[in-house]
């Protein structure tokens, strides 16, 4: 069992890989140091979720969506768990990064009420909940939502 550095360090050594392209080892480490950070430290930890929000990036950058939104909503249940709050900043901000996620896959609806989950859910000041309202704001103005709907 290793100890928190050393999980970090290897979560930072699969970002390094990552932007190298050697997608496969940063995918494996990656998943390592979660594994470790979440045994070790748990989710309290905030370098449990920026690890887990490195492996979406990874998935992201690889056209590997479903895999980025199975870990966003791995990672909204074990926050919600954690801090025993469905509505924790924490975990709300997760519905905004599907969001995008969905957005980019041209599924407008589900992006459209993934968004309105962090407006109705975060505070007006939150500068996560004025992202997502301009982002509702720039999906009404967009045709093809209109056309989805």
């Amino acid at each position: 069992k290793g100890s928190r550095e050393e999980y970090v360090a290897l979560s930072h050594l699969a970002t390094i890989q990552r932007l190298q392209q050697n997608h496969v080892n940063a995918e494996h480490n990656y998943k390592a140091a979660l594994t470790g950070l979440e045994e070790n430290v748990g989710w309290k930890d905030g370098f449990t979720n920026h690890t887990s929000m490195e492996l979406v990036k990874l998935y992201r950058e690889t056209s590997r969506e479903p895999k980025a939104i199975d870990t966003l909503h791995r990672m909204r249940k074990k926050l919600a768990q954690t801090f025993e709050n469905d509505n924790d900043p924490r975990v709300v901000q997760l519905y905004g990064e599907e969001a995008e996620i969905q957005y980019a896959l041209g599924n407008l609806t589900e992006a459209s009420r993934l968004w309105n989950e962090v407006v109705n859910r975060l505070a007006g000041n939150s500068p996560v909940a004025r992202k997502a309202f301009m982002k509702l704001v720039e999906l009404q103005g967009d045709d093809d939502y209109d056309n989805s709907r």
